[in-house]
């Protein structure tokens, strides 16, 4: 038992090493077309590869039984309890998945990301890096050098200017010292046939190019419309927002622009953020200016 044990171990050992190479010359080699598109990397896709593997050869091997035993009419009632198990098992597992594992690096210049890669290559192909310890000590070093870049990138950026603006219509407000935004919609997305297309390949990756992973301490409305309440409704369900400000409308809404704003309530509900009314002369202006208002 003792020699199978040592055996066991030294396999075990060996094939965490191995795994733990390939995962970050994947990392190293992704993050660079990651950070230039604008998305962000889940600090759980270690655990979750190494879990992945495994699983997926069970959840095959006994499906695979499971038909077998089926064309050949054996008792199968337990090979379809296992596979059900496996199944939501796994499921449970990917809906307790959160956004907040996500890391959004700012955008450094391209060279520096370009450069990646091939530093990954000479690492690799360099004569002392000549066995899997090493090359995963150097790996580890580089990812973390890496991400120091982007943090410092992320520094320069947000002592920038503090305002920036997409399309002329969604203002980004950054407040200094903190990593919160004030994201103010004047109208952008009500040209949007897509919210959610919008969102995810237009607004996301802006905001994590610029700034990186941010909060949102305010996402204010200045127009109240089906479009700008779907945004609202969509931002709160996946990006961490604190507040949400919706203006005082006296403008008669459509059934569909009703029913949006309904569910944006529930949303914020769930979500346990704050609604604000407030008055859009008064507190505009001043949020604009960099100075959030209090005015509700």
């Amino acid at each position: 038992m003792t020699l199978r044990g040592g055996r066991a171990l030294r396999w075990l050992w060996t094939y965490l090493v191995s795994f733990a190479q390939t995962q970050l010359v994947i990392t190293l080699v992704a993050l660079p077309v990651l950070v230039a598109w604008g998305l962000g990397y889940s600090v759980m896709s270690l655990l979750g590869n190494l879990l992945f593997a495994p699983v997926l050869t069970a959840f095959l091997v006994v499906s695979s039984l499971l038909l077998f035993a089926q064309l050949l009419s054996i008792p199968h009632a337990w090979l379809a309890t296992i596979l059900n198990w496996l199944t939501a098992a796994w499921d449970w597992a990917l809906n307790h998945a959160s956004p907040l594992w996500l890391i959004e690096c700012a955008k450094p210049p391209t060279i520096m990301l370009i450069a990646l890669p091939f530093i990954v290559y000479a690492l690799l192909r360099h004569r002392w890096m000549s066995t899997p310890l090493r090359r995963v000590g150097a790996l580890s070093f580089l990812l973390v050098a890496s991400y120091g870049i982007f943090y410092i990138q992320r520094i320069y950026n947000a002592n920038g200017s503090l305002t920036r603006c997409l399309d002329g219509k969604l203002y980004v407000i950054k407040l200094v010292g903190t990593e919160a935004i004030i994201l103010i919609d004047d109208g952008y997305f009500a040209r949007k046939k897509s919210i959610e297309k919008a969102l995810s390949y237009e607004v996301r990756p802006w905001l994590a190019k610029e700034f990186g992973s941010v909060r949102i301490r305010e996402l204010r409305m200045t127009r109240v419309g089906a479009g700008g309440l779907q945004a609202a409704q969509h931002m709160c369900s996946i990006l961490p927002v604190e507040s949400l400000w919706v203006p005082f409308f006296n403008n008669k809404l459509s059934k569909y622009a009703w029913r949006s704003f309904f569910d944006m309530k529930r949303t914020v509900a769930e979500k346990g953020i704050r609604l604000v009314r407030y008055n859009l002369h008064k507190a505009a202006r001043a949020c604009l200016n960099g100075k959030p208002s209090k005015t509700a």
